[in-house]
This record gives structure tokens, C-alpha cells and sequence, in this order.
């Protein structure tokens, strides 16, 4: 004990000289947080270990090893303190401060709920994530898997009485190394089969028993017939448990399984592991473990080549293939099956699936997945971008802000947040992009150089560069001159073989496909805020106008319908033209390649390689085949038109709620504030949908823009093209932007006045209901004739009333008073029943909002919520 204490106190001094000042130094800065973790027991003493985060890398450094007063929890935290107290961490209030974690194994004295040393700690910092350490939880699964299989386990302990039997023994050891070189067998050390580094040892100790296989049951083999009294016994238990069929496929098999465990296990303690990290190893260990169940492992495959069935023999040992029952249980298969394999991998996955059950699922280690780059979605779906990690952010700013009490965090880091994946978005498309895939293809780029280009992505003078396109006359020309300045070591490689087209035309396309992105979603909101409306009200029977005169019934939810189904009509082919687009890639002056392929020294092969690499990094999933200089310049006529065609759409919707409007039936939301004139103070003009009607002309006209700028490119390009793209394409995709937001506006505050509306039909609906009254008189006994007669003169005489006399229609009073209607006095009020007049209005509502509308909106059913507030 003496000798070990004095051991430890070498190793103390020796670690503390290399790392004890540097350590003081980092934790006087108060940014810098840390993680404790207990590492390695010596009986009484205690390794202490932090995880510092440094430079954007966790290091793991040396702190301390500190003799306990006692095994307890109360002890052990009384020797962290004094540890860390060491490195100048000796108050609560730096540890409450700085402390972020604890990972312990899972032993009670430290992962204890009631009185474990990290509840102790927790006591002081809520805040505190403690983990159990996740290779031991890896180890703790596989040992439960042994336990439901006892064959396993049984080799296990075979491993381990071999493993005892040469290393307790120098002369066994002498005697197996003599034996294997006269037999001309390589020999490896045996190790037990549990030392520290736990699967890891499974696997190497069954690799050697495997490799020193036939020297040692050689070996074992004389001695169980000339060895000692006491260890013939042993010899021969362990030959007639070794020289089994089932025996040696079983440790074939053991290396197949260890192997991926051990693999697993070493990822779990590499120092740079995190949290978004372990399952995505576990699921990746999950599918190589898995593939053994649909195909036996390579090591399997090796015993089945080997070993020879006809002869019994392996690697020239003969084989029983008989199997006597093992223990207590009943006879056992002699020759292992795919099904024992299978059944021990199934129970393997099962209990490591128990023990990482809620290892990703607590607060806040569920959060980190936010900055797994893997899982994000792509910058081109640009709502879901936008939002993604938003709830993760706020919800680790929640839980660490418990102990700061910093209120104004969240915004703070949010806006942090939304910094970073700006950053992470940009560098997707620019031109250490570009360079960055030439470097991949083989081309002679030097990491120094994209480690310069990605430092100064962000760093833009653009004062030099306005100073630069004064001077070149070119934009793209100027930016590549003020980045070379930022960038001397990446110069020479700065818009290496690509062409001012390849910057702006491959940058109008992802700005394309974004702003498609951010209008589709609102097109939405459009639609399934209309449809709500036509829903509520397409049992309202109201006139309907053909040439804007009364016509046939029909409801208030119906003629919505109609401005949906035009709106429906946009949305498919807003998403088609969204859906068409395709990158222009990597295609040189005139569309040849040739500048790529003199790169590659006339490389084919690497050209189309780079040219799918550049396409797949900006989100594009193909590139144009076929383009000139430029993207055919048609592309920008089929965008613009669908967009001026949903501009139509919108015109033709604002100007039927103007319409309304005027007739008191419909109204766009007033505020109680909102002034209609200057002049007439009880005026409400319909200021949204004249606004909307307004821009939509302006949307409409602009795809004549297109169509003339394609009218006239000539052969592969001409320029006249770029100045009048500026302006078209952006102001097309900024008015539809606003047209949709104030539409989505006005289709969550339209409002309805049914008394209008009624008033509206009864002055027409007497005129509207004359074929249906004498339909009624001649189910009654009446001639027709005499009947259309009738309705005739009354209905001149009531319109008379209403044209000369400015009064409401009494044709019904009228009817009602002539005695020829007396046999249908008593249906006249059903029959002039609105709802009787609209047909099958409420039922095409339903169908077509279940049918059409429905299904269209379902991809944007997380982007429906929300109100749109306007600014006007």
C-alpha cells in the first residue's frame, strides 16, 4: 500500500508540472465552464479529471488526485472540492458559476438519487447535467445480453480459465512459446477478458485464444497426459470444452460481435465525443449488428471456410461435434445455428436499447441535437430553416438560466442563433464553395488557402470593392480583386475557371428557389384562411351577378370557392415552376466546360464530378445539361408568369370584395381608428383591396420584362439581359410577397352582413321564384298559360314600384292579394325559400374543400398558424 501511495504521488507531481499552471491561468477567465468526471480509482485515491472547452474543442486536462477521508458520497465531494480547489475553484460561487456537468459511472455513491455525489452537487447547482457515463452504460447492456444466453458466457469463462492458466504461470507461457514456433504458429499474449478498457479486452483476449488456438490445445493436450497431478484435471475439462464445433464457432462469432461493440465502445471515449454524437453511433453499431442476422460475419465466413466437415477438423484440430448437456440444462444443439446468433444479437440491441432509453430524451441533453448540422434542413426549404432549433435554443437558455437570472438572455442568444445559420447558409453558395470542390476533385488547392478563404468570408470591405467596380466596370471582378486583398495566399485560385455567369446566374437560381420558398407558405395561409370562410358561410344563400346583374342564387362559401380554386390553380403551378428549377453548375463561358476540362488536363470524368459536387452542396439535386453563357433566359419567363398569373388571380379577388363592399354585403377589416377619407368622414373605402389591385397590375405587367429580354439573347448571350433581370425578377417575387400578406390579411377579417344580403335577394328573388310558382299552379289544377299570364303583369307592375317609385319589390304582396293564386297562398313562403335556390352550393363547397383544398395544403401543415399584421 506504502508503495502504490508513493506511486501515486509520482504521477501527481509529474502531472501537475505539465498542466497545474496553464489549468490556473484558462479558469481565471470567467467564460471558460467545465465537466467533472471521476476517472480512476487507487483503493483510497481518486483521479480527478476536467473537460475543458477550449477553441471550440473539448480537451480533456489533469487536475488533481486526492487522497479521500472516506468512500461515501459526502467523502468523495469533499475530495472534488479539494481538488478543484487546487486549480483555484475553491467557492461555491466560481463552481456555481463554472460547473456545467458531472459524469460519474453508474455506481449508487455517485448517480444516486437520494444521496449520490451528483444530487450533492445539485443541491448547490440546479442547472447541473449529470450523465452516466455512456461506455459503461454500453458495457452494462452487454452484460446483461450474457446473462440471457449461457453458452456465451460460458465461452467467456473458457477465455478467461485460459487466460489464468498461462498468465499465473511463466513456465506455461515459456513452454507455449517453445511449442508454437516448433509448430510455426504465431503466438500473442493473453490478457483477461475484463480489464478496464472493457469491450475492447473482450475482443482482443477472444482474438488471441483464436490465434493461439491450435499451439494451445496442443499444448494442453500434454500436459493433461504428462503434466502435474493437479492440473490434468483442468487440462482435460478445458480440452473437452474447447475441442467442440460448437465451441470454436462460438468464439468466431464472439470476435464478429465484440468487434462492432469494441468499436462502439472506443467511439463513446474518444476525448472530442458529443452529445448529438452517441446515437448516431449507437444506430450505426445497430446496423452492422443487425447485417449479422441477414449474413453471418466475417469471422463466421472464415470458421465455415476452414473448417473441414468432411474430417472434423480445424486448422488440424479435430472437432467433436457432439455437445453433452450443458450444466442443467437439457441436451444442446451440437453445431451453434443462425438462429442461436441471431437470438443473441436480438437481445443484445434490446438491452442497450433499455439502457439508452432516455439518454437522448432529458432536458437539455434532448436539446443539443439543434447543433447536429447533420439534421438540418436544408437552407433552400427556407421556413423550415428558419425556424428549425428554435425551440431547442430557448429551451437550453430556460434551463441555464435558472442559476444566471439573466432575463434579456434569450433574445440575446436566440439572435446568436439565427447568426450562426446565417453563417452556415452562406457558405454554401459563394466562392470558397467553389474553390472548396475544386480542392475535392483533385485539383491543387491547399488547405492554407480555404482555411484563408473561409476566415474571410464575411469580412468585406465594401468601400474597396465600390472603389474597385469604379475602376474595373465589372461587379463581379470588383469582389473577387477586394477578396484577393483579404486573401494573398488564396489569389491565385479566386474564381479559378469560372465566369461572372457562374457567380450570379447559379446565385439567382438559389435566391429563386428561396423566394419560391417564402411565397409558397403564404400562398397557403391564403388559401386555408379563404376556406374557412367558405366553409362558415357556404350555407348563406346571396345573388348571384352574370354582366353584374342579378342572376341565379348562389352562397357567400361558394363564390369564395371560386377565388380559391384560381388560387389553387397558382399554387400547382407556382410549385411545378419551383420544382422545375435546376442549377446551372458548372459550365463555363458558352455552356462547353472547356475551362474545367483544360483544368483536369482533359479529365471528363472530373469535370461532371465537379459539376454534380457544386450542384448537390447548393441544394440542387440536378443541373441543366444544355445552357449557354447563361440559364436559358425562358426559365425567368415561365417564374414570371406564373407570377403575374397569380397577380390576376388577386386583382380578380380584391376587385369582387370591392364590388361587395360597395353593395354593404362583404366588407375587408376596418379599424376602429381607420379614416376611409379625408374628406367624406363616414366613408370606408376598401383601401387593402385597391392596394392589392394596385401591385397586381404592376405584377402583371412586369412579365413582359422576360418575354422580351429571351426575344432577343443572342446565340450563347448578350448583356442586355442583366440590368432589367435586377429589376424585374426581385420586384416580381417583393409584390407577390406583399400581395399574399395583405390577401392573407383581408381573408382573416372579411366581414359579413347577412341583413344586407337578404334585403338584396327578396328584391330579387320574387322574380327569380316566377317558374317556380307556376310550376306549383299547375300542380294545383291551374292552365299554364293563364298562370304565366298572371306573373307577367304582376311582375311588370312590380318593377314599376321598384324603378319609378324607388320602393322595395311587393310582387309576393301582389300575388298574395290576387285571388287566381289562392290554391298556393299557403306555399308561397317556401317557395321563396333562398336556401332552395342555391342548388347544390354547400355540397360542391364541402367536396371541393375536402377533395382539392385539403390535399394541396397538407405539405404546408406547419406553416398554416400565424396572423398577418399590416403596416399601411
Amino acid at each position: 500500500m506504502a508503495a502504490k501511495s508513493e506511486s501515486v504521488n509520482v504521477l501527481k507531481d509529474e502531472e501537475m508540472r505539465r498542466y497545474r499552471s496553464p489549468l490556473v491561468a484558462r479558469y481565471a477567465s470567467a467564460e471558460m465552464a467545465y465537466n467533472f468526471s471521476e476517472m480512476k480509482k487507487f483503493t483510497t485515491w481518486r483521479k480527478l479529471w476536467l473537460f475543458l472547452a477550449q477553441a471550440q474543442k473539448v480537451t480533456n486536462k489533469f487536475v488533481s488526485i486526492v487522497e479521500l477521508d472516506d468512500a461515501t458520497a459526502v467523502g468523495i465531494q469533499k475530495g472534488i472540492h479539494s481538488g478543484l480547489s487546487e486549480i483555484g475553484q475553491e467557492t461555491k460561487e466560481i463552481r456555481v458559476a463554472k460547473m456545467v456537468s458531472v459524469c460519474f459511472d453508474g455506481a449508487s455513491v455517485m448517480m444516486g438519487a437520494k444521496g449520490g455525489v451528483a444530487t450533492l452537487e445539485k443541491k448547490d447547482i440546479p442547472r447541473l447535467v449529470e450523465i452516466h457515463c455512456v461506455a459503461h452504460r454500453l458495457e452494462l447492456a452487454v452484460l446483461d445480453a450474457l446473462k440471457s444466453n449461457s453458452y456465451l458466457k460460458e465461452v467467456e469463462d473458457i477465455i478467461e480459465e485460459v487466460y489464468k492458466l498461462y498468465h499465473y504461470s511463466p513456465k506455461k507461457r515459456r513452454e507455449l512459446k517453445e511449442l508454437s514456433t516448433v509448430m510455426d504458429e504465431a503466438l500473442s499474449q493473453y490478457g483477461s477478458i475484463s480489464t478496464i478498457r472493457w469491450l475492447a479486452s473482450r475482443s482482443r483476449a477472444a482474438e488471441t485464444l483464436l490465434k493461439n488456438f491450435p499451439a494451445t490445445i496442443t499444448h494442453m493436450e500434454q500436459m493433461a497426459e504428462i503434466g502435474k497431478a493437479t492440473e490434468k484435471p483442468k487440462c482435460k475439462g478445458l480440452l473437452k470444452k474447447m475441442k467442440t464445433v460448437k465451441f470454436v464457432k462460438y468464439l468466431h462469432f464472439v470476435l464478429d460481435f465484440t468487434k462492432q461493440l469494441s468499436i462502439l465502445s472506443q467511439q463513446f471515449q474518444k476525448e472530442d465525443s458529443l452529445i448529438i454524437d452517441v446515437m448516431e453511433e449507437l444506430e450505426t453499431a445497430t446496423l452492422h449488428l443487425t447485417e449479422f442476422k441477414l449474413a453471418s460475419g466475417p469471422k463466421v465466413c472464415e470458421f465455415e471456410d476452414t473448417y473441414d466437415e468432411e474430417h472434423k477438423t480445424y486448422r488440424g484440430i479435430t472437432l467433436s461435434d457432439t455437445q453433452q448437456p450443458h450444466r442443467n440444462e437439457p441436451l444442446a444443439e451440437a453445431v451453434p445455428t443462425s438462429s442461436e446468433f441471431c437470438k443473441i444479437i436480438d437481445d443484445t440491441l434490446e438491452y442497450i436499447g433499455k439502457r439508452f432509453e432516455n439518454f437522448s430524451r432529458t432536458t437539455p441533453l434532448s436539446n443539443f441535437k439543434a447543433f447536429d448540422l447533420r439534421q438540418w434542413p436544408s437552407s433552400s426549404e427556407k421556413q423550415q430553416f428558419l425556424t428549425y432549433g428554435r425551440t431547442d435554443i430557448m429551451e437550453l437558455v430556460h434551463f441555464y438560466g435558472l442559476s444566471t437570472g439573466e432575463t434579456d438572455e434569450a433574445d440575446n442568444v436566440y439572435r446568436q442563433w439565427l447568426k450562426l445559420k446565417t453563417r452556415i447558409s452562406h457558405l454554401r453558395g459563394d466562392g470558397y464553395l467553389h474553390c472548396n470542390c475544386l480542392s475535392k476533385v483533385g485539383l491543387n488547392i491547399t488547405d492554407q488557402q480555404l482555411k484563408e478563404m473561409e476566415e474571410n468570408i464575411e469580412n468585406i470591405d465594401f468601400e474597396m470593392a465600390g472603389e474597385e467596380e469604379k475602376k474595373r466596370r465589372h461587379d463581379v471582378m470588383a469582389h473577387v480583386y477586394t477578396f484577393s486583398h483579404c486573401c494573398p495566399k488564396a489569389a491565385p485560385i479566386i474564381h479559378l475557371g469560372a465566369t461572372s455567369c457562374y457567380v450570379g446566374d447559379n446565385t439567382d437560381l438559389i435566391v429563386l428557389r428561396d423566394a419560391f420558398d417564402i411565397i409558397l407558405p403564404k400562398l397557403a395561409r391564403c388559401i386555408h384562411r379563404m376556406s374557412r370562410f367558405s366553409q362558415q358561410y357556404k350555407d348563406l344563400p346571396t345573388l348571384g351577378f352574370t354582366h353584374y346583374q342579378p342572376a341565379q342564387l348562389t352562397t357567400v362559401g361558394k363564390r369564395a370557392c371560386l377565388w380559391i380554386s384560381d388560387l389553387c390553380m397558382d399554387m400547382r403551378n407556382l410549385t411545378r415552376a419551383r420544382n422545375d428549377l435546376k442549377f446551372r453548375g458548372v459550365k463555363g463561358t458558352t455552356g462547353t466546360q472547356a475551362s474545367f476540362l483544360s483544368l483536369f488536363d482533359g479529365n471528363a470524368e472530373k469535370v461532371e464530378e465537379l459539376d454534380k459536387l457544386v450542384t448537390s452542396l447548393a441544394g440542387f439535386e440536378e443541373s441543366y445539361i444544355v445552357t449557354g453563357q447563361t440559364y436559358s433566359r425562358k426559365i425567368d419567363v415561365d417564374i414570371l408568369g406564373a407570377l403575374a398569373s397569380l397577380g390576376s388571380s388577386i386583382h380578380k379577388i380584391c376587385t369582387d370584395i370591392r364590388l361587395l363592399a360597395n353593395l354593404k354585403e362583404v366588407e375587408e377589416p376596418f379599424e376602429k381608428d381607420q379614416i376611409g377619407s379625408s374628406a367624406m368622414p363616414y366613408k370606408r373605402n376598401p383601401m387593402r383591396s385597391e392596394r392589392c389591385c394596385s401591385l397586381a397590375r404592376h405584377l402583371m405587367t412586369l412579365c413582359m420584362n422576360p418575354l422580351q429580354t429571351l426575344s432577343v439573347q443572342w446565340f450563347e448571350r448578350t448583356l442586355d439581359d442583366s440590368a432589367n433581370r435586377r429589376i424585374c425578377l426581385a420586384e416580381a417575387f417583393l409584390t407577390a410577397d406583399i400581395l399574399l400578406s395583405t390577401l392573407q390579411n383581408v381573408s382573416e377579417g372579411l366581414v359579413v352582413y347577412p341583413k344586407v344580403i337578404e334585403r338584396h335577394i327578396l328584391q330579387e328573388l320574387p322574380f327569380m321564384a316566377s317558374e317556380n310558382i307556376i310550376m306549383a299552379m299547375v300542380k294545383a289544377g291551374g292552365n299554364r298559360q293563364e298562370c304565366h299570364e298572371h306573373i307577367r303583369t304582376l311582375s311588370q307592375e312590380a318593377a314599376a314600384v321598384v324603378k319609378q317609385e324607388g320602393r322595395d319589390n311587393d310582387m309576393v304582396d301582389r300575388i298574395k292579394r290576387t285571388e287566381y293564386f289562392a290554391p298556393i297562398k299557403d306555399q308561397l313562403d317556401k317557395l321563396l325559400d333562398p336556401s332552395s335556390f342555391v342548388g347544390r352550393a354547400p355540397e360542391q363547397v364541402s367536396q371541393f374543400i375536402q377533395k382539392e383544398v385539403t390535399p394541396l395544403l397538407e405539405p404546408y401543415s406547419n406553416h398554416l398558424e400565424g396572423t398577418s399584421e399590416l403596416n399601411l
